[in-house]
């Protein structure tokens, strides 16, 4: 299901068939959202060399956005810290990407089941 805002970041797709090859490749400010039930899922489309994802999308300012709670990075073993501010959600990375092409965390708010 769709969140508040399908995504974010820098990279504009052109709509339309056969336009990949006008498409710049994606960064790691790119990131889509989806949900399923209370949890949002928030998938970067690139990874950062500098080891902290920072989603804007979900920052300590915005009106009525709930606390986050917990974040998985599906596919990474280990705990993943997190801090929520007023510029986003600034999350520190493993050394090592879990993946080739997307990275996926699983965001719970607070006061979600």
């Amino acid at each position: 299901r769709p969140w508040k805002v399908y995504g974010e970041g820098p990279t504009q797709v052109a709509e339309g068939s056969f336009n990949d090859i006008n498409t710049r490749p994606y960064t790691p400010e790119d990131f889509r959202f989806t949900t399923r039930g209370d949890v949002l899922y928030a998938i970067e489309l690139g990874w950062p060399s500098k080891r902290e994802a920072v989603i804007q999308s979900i920052k300590t300012a915005v009106a009525g956005e709930r606390p986050v709670r917990s974040i998985e990075l599906i596919g990474y073993g280990g705990k993943v810290q997190f801090e929520q501010k007023d510029d986003g959600l600034h999350v520190q990375l493993p050394g090592e990407a879990p993946g080739k092409f997307a990275y996926v965390f699983k965001i719970n708010f607070a006061g979600s089941k």
